[in-house]
């Protein structure tokens, strides 16, 4: 198993420290939040002015947004074909490569119907929120998966949201979205996440293969 996410080399992420005693999925949220308040510093941003203010939002979110990805990859590799997601041969998406960023965070199989399933990665600072399908541009994660990555439209186990929050409002999940995003919410990756062995496998496979690289450069959130 390795971790492909262009994160694990990105320079703005010391493995390490983010990990250093992580044995949970609230443990791991409270070190990125710290993390990145340590990269922040580093950064010559006057706060005073509105577009230092938008820069230190972006680059904040940009951060814990790329890292909670990485984490997202080694739980859907680990958990490969799993009834709770449905996805094997999970790939984050390689948009340095030519791919569009554009509503879809991964891609990969499903393990039954054998066809393309498509994952969506959503941090939320405030955990007890829920996800709409406007707002948090779920409508977009349907539009590209079925235009661009090849979701059937028929397809209802095809479509996979990630979240560290509750999970997908119940009028957003069925009359918006049709029903065909399923949603791992807190309550299942606490579930699947909250053991000693399952970060110090994460810890193995987040040190990076290769020299360090510049940090990337901001793209949009999706």
């Amino acid at each position: 198993m390795n971790l492909r996410h262009p994160a694990v080399c990105d320079s703005r992420f010391i493995w390490v420290n983010i990990l250093l005693g992580v044995d949970s999925l609230e443990s791991f949220e409270k070190s990125l939040k710290e993390c990145c308040e340590q990269f922040l510093s580093t950064l010559v941003i006057d706060l005073e002015l509105p577009s230092g203010q938008e820069k230190y939002q972006s680059e904040k979110n940009k951060y814990i947004g790329d890292a909670f990805e990485v984490f997202v990859e080694f739980l859907l590799l680990k958990s490969d074909g799993s009834n709770l997601h449905g996805v094997t041969k999970y790939q984050p998406i390689d948009f340095y490569g030519g791919e569009s960023d554009i509503g879809v965070d991964g891609k990969g199989i499903h393990f039954d119907n054998k066809r393309p399933i498509t994952v969506q990665v959503k941090f939320r600072s405030i955990y007890t929120t829920e996800l709409f399908a406007k707002a948090d541009g779920l409508s977009g994660f349907v539009a590209a998966s079925q235009n661009i990555y090849g979701v059937d439209i028929n397809d209802i186990h095809n479509m996979v949201v990630v979240t560290n929050c509750v999970g997908i409002d119940d009028k957003s999940k069925n009359k918006m979205l049709f029903g065909k995003v399923n949603c791992l919410g807190r309550e299942q990756l606490i579930a699947m996440v909250n053991n000693s062995t399952w970060w110090d496998e994460f810890r193995r496979l987040s040190r990076p293969k290769k020299k360090t690289t510049t940090r990337l450069p901001l793209t949009s959130l999706t």
